[in-house]
């Protein structure tokens, strides 16, 4: 099995440390399977990663300026001093060599560019009515020159269903482009690719060894983990006005403030992967207090927000109030053999009385 992951799964996670990256990387062995990673996907990935850096820095910078003027020491604030051209050139080093060390960079294609500009000229996938799309025409490129030989099945990992289809083939535009269209198939996301290849290949841990890793005789306080970190893993969800307040996409801001209790954690399953690390994905109720904020716009152009805030007459600038909510969370998480800790974890759902959210 040949995999070629686009660049929008690795900008998801930018080290692969997640458990989604870690079970696939993991399995690649067992599967038997290969990465194939395109070049052109390699540069979109680290400017990516230098753009984001930038704008975090950037951020920082306004954060430390603003708690200059308000603290009454300001030097207690010391500066992160992040070298963005060092760490871009550190995480170029790191990302090829995990590609290498799992298959190889895949170069540039060599297409004429009198092809391309005829492509173009002619809006066909993956270009559009304005002229882009040339990246992605190279790395539909990279996949077509896979096609051309071996019987192994070819795996697109993608979303981007938009330029190349929404799966399990790519989009009829571009199917007579590939002799054998049957052996590509589009996977949208890690976990969607892991469930379906490697998580059916991992031992199943059953019984009182999988049940322990809830309670208090495990190696691993899964209790502790979750009180030490559940409040930073949801801080930046997006889902959460919707989840706990019922607010349409980002209207209004709701963000975590505390763990107030836990209910029922429960191991869903356990498996043993080849680096005899442990994935299990557990559920568990929490009781969460959000500080709930919106703003005069957000009262007046979402019905949702008055129903939620009140009816109003007098406008605001921003109002803020606390509540506690009630969220069942499911979490992969992928525990160390050797130190019988959490080494790495992904969200799977998020439920609550006003809907649930799937994470691929």
């Amino acid at each position: 099995m040949r995999i070629v992951i686009d660049t929008n799964i690795f900008c998801e996670d930018y080290y692969l440390r997640g458990s989604n990256f870690r079970v696939l990387l993991d399995g690649l062995n067992s599967l038997p399977g290969t990465l194939l990673i395109p070049e052109v996907v390699v540069d979109e990935v680290v400017n990516r990663y230098r753009e984001d850096l930038l704008e975090v820095t950037s951020k920082e910078r306004e954060v430390r300026n603003s708690l200059s003027r308000m603290l009454s020491n300001p030097g207690s604030t010391p500066p992160l001093n992040v070298d963005v051209v060092a760490q871009v050139n550190a995480y170029r080093e790191y990302l090829v060599a995990v590609i290498e060390k799992h298959g190889k960079v895949l170069p540039y294609p060599q297409t004429p560019h009198k092809k391309i500009v005829e492509r173009d000229l002619a809006r066909k996938k993956p270009f559009k009515r304005d002229g882009s799309g040339y990246r992605d025409l190279l790395i539909w490129e990279t996949i077509k020159s896979q096609m051309l030989w071996g019987t192994e099945r070819v795996i697109f990992l993608t979303n981007n269903p938009k330029d190349f289809g929404e799966g399990p083939l790519v989009d009829a535009e571009l199917q007579p482009e590939i002799l054998n269209p049957a052996h590509l198939q589009l996977i949208r996301s890690l976990r969607e690719f892991n469930e379906s290849f490697v998580t059916p290949r991992l031992r199943m841990i059953e019984g009182a060894k999988a049940e322990a890793f809830a309670g208090s005789s495990s190696d691993v306080d899964l209790a502790a983990w979750l009180r030490s970190n559940l409040i930073d893993i949801l801080y930046f969800e997006e889902s959460l006005g919707l989840l706990v307040a019922g607010f349409p996409d980002r209207a209004g801001s709701v963000r975590p403030s505390e763990l107030v209790a836990f209910h029922d954690l429960k191991v869903v399953s356990a498996r043993q992967l080849e680096s005899e690390e442990t994935l299990v994905r557990i559920s568990v109720d929490v009781e969460l207090e959000f500080s709930v904020d919106v703003d005069w716009d957000d009262f007046v152009n979402h019905p949702e927000i008055r129903d939620w805030a009140g009816e109003d007459s007098e406008p605001f600038s921003s109002s803020s109030s606390h509540h506690v909510t009630r969220l069942r969370v499911v979490l992969d998480l992928v525990i160390s053999s050797s130190t019988h800790s959490v080494d790495s974890h992904d969200l799977v759902s998020l439920e609550s009385e006003y809907g649930d959210v799937e994470f691929t």
